[in-house]
C-alpha cells in the first residue's frame, strides 16, 4: 500500500492514501462496512475513510440540542449527528469503526477564530477511534494548526480547500494563483490537503475540471512535497464519475479521493451500497495503476541493464 512519510513532532508518520465518504449519520450505516474489503483480489492500496460532519452547534450546545436539530427535518442538521451516535454509548456501537483498513475522520466546520478550541473539543469528544480532523474553515490561523499539531502529532490534519479558498488568493483563471495556493499550503503543518474545485452541478452529477485540479495539485506538490494530496467532489459509485481519478492517478500515484453528494440519498444520508461501490471501483483503478507502475519500473530496469551491457562491449 502506498504511503507518504512525514516527520511531525520528531515522529515519522506513515500516511496511507484513502478513499473517503463524507456524511455518515448513524451506526447502522457503518457496522458492516468492513465487508467492503472482503473479496478483493489484491491487498488494498487505499484505506477507507469514514468522514463525519461536525459543526459549532454539535460541539458547543451539546447532545440534547444536536438531537433536536436532527429531528427538525433539516437535511443539513441531520448530516451532523450527536457525539453519542458517532462514538457509541452504553454498549451501543457508533459510526466510528475499529478496523485496520478504516480511518475515522471528523470534518469540522467552525469559525476560524475559534478553530483551535473546536479541534480540542473534537479530540475530547470523539476519543481513541479518531484518526484525523478535516478543517472546513477557510485558511484557519496557522498558529492554531501549529499548536494543535505539536500537541497531537499522531492525528492527521486535512486542510480542505474549496473554490472560495482559492479565490481568496486570486482569480480561478489567474495563472499565478496555483503557485500562491501552493505557497500558502506550505505554511500549514497539515498531513493532507483535500482539494474540491468542482463546478456547479450539471445533469448527471457535479462538473469536475480535471485539468484545473491537476494544475493545483501540481503546485501544491511542488511547494509542499510531503503533504498527501486528495481530490474531492463529484466522485460516485458509477465508473464514469471516477474517470478524473483514473487520469490523475497516473501523475499522482498516491492520490486520495473523497466522495459525498454523489453517494447520498435525498435525505442527505449516505447510501451504503453506493459508498461501498465507490470504494471498490476506486480501489480497482488504484490497484491497476499500481500494477502498471511496477511493470513500467521493471521494464525500465531491464532496459537500463541492457544498455549497460551494450556499453561494456562498445
Amino acid at each position: 500500500m502506498g504511503s507518504s512519510r512525514t516527520i511531525f513532532g520528531g515522529q515519522m508518520m506513515n500516511l496511507r492514501p484513502w478513499i473517503g465518504i463524507r456524511g455518515w449519520t448513524h451506526a447502522d450505516q457503518t457496522k458492516n462496512i468492513g465487508l467492503a474489503f472482503g473479496d478483493l483480489e489484491h491487498a488494498p492500496t487505499r484505506m477507507f475513510a469514514i468522514i463525519v460532519n461536525v459543526d459549532d452547534i454539535t460541539l458547543i450546545e451539546g447532545e440534547r440540542r444536536a438531537r433536536e436539530r436532527c429531528g427538525e427535518g433539516n437535511a443539513h442538521a441531520r448530516s451532523r449527528p450527536p457525539a453519542d451516535d458517532i462514538i457509541g454509548n452504553k454498549g451501543h456501537p457508533g459510526i466510528f469503526v475499529n478496523h485496520p483498513l478504516i480511518l475515522n475522520f471528523v470534518s469540522l466546520e467552525a469559525n476560524e477564530m475559534f478553530i483551535w478550541d473546536r479541534m480540542e473539543d473534537v479530540v475530547e469528544r470523539y476519543g481513541p477511534l479518531l484518526h484525523g480532523i478535516e478543517l472546513g474553515a477557510m485558511w484557519p490561523p496557522v498558529w492554531a494548526v501549529q499548536e494543535f499539531r505539536e500537541r497531537y502529532p499522531s492525528l492527521r490534519l486535512i486542510l480542505r480547500m474549496t473554490r472560495d479558498a482559492v479565490r481568496a488568493l486570486g482569480g480561478m483563471d489567474d495563472p499565478a494563483t496555483p503557485s500562491r495556493v501552493g505557497a500558502r499550503v506550505k505554511e500549514y503543518p497539515v498531513t493532507d490537503v483535500a482539494l474540491n474545485l468542482s463546478g456547479p452541478a450539471e445533469e448527471g452529477g457535479v462538473r469536475f475540471d480535471t485539468e484545473l485540479v491537476r494544475g493545483y495539485l501540481s503546485a501544491i506538490r511542488a511547494a509542499a512535497p510531503d503533504v498527501c494530496l486528495c481530490a474531492a467532489g463529484g466522485f460516485g459509485a458509477k465508473l464514469r464519475t471516477l474517470e478524473p481519478f483514473q487520469r490523475l492517478i497516473t501523475e499522482f500515484p498516491d492520490l486520495s479521493i473523497a466522495g459525498g453528494a454523489a453517494v447520498t440519498s435525498v435525505a442527505n444520508c449516505v447510501d451504503v451500497s453506493s459508498a461501498v461501490a465507490l470504494y471498490r471501483n476506486g480501489e480497482r483503478i488504484a490497484a491497476e495503476r499500481a500494477a502498471a507502475g511496477v511493470a513500467e519500473r521493471q521494464f525500465q530496469e531491464a532496459k537500463n541493464a541492457y544498455n549497460r551491457v551494450r556499453q561494456s562491449y562498445s
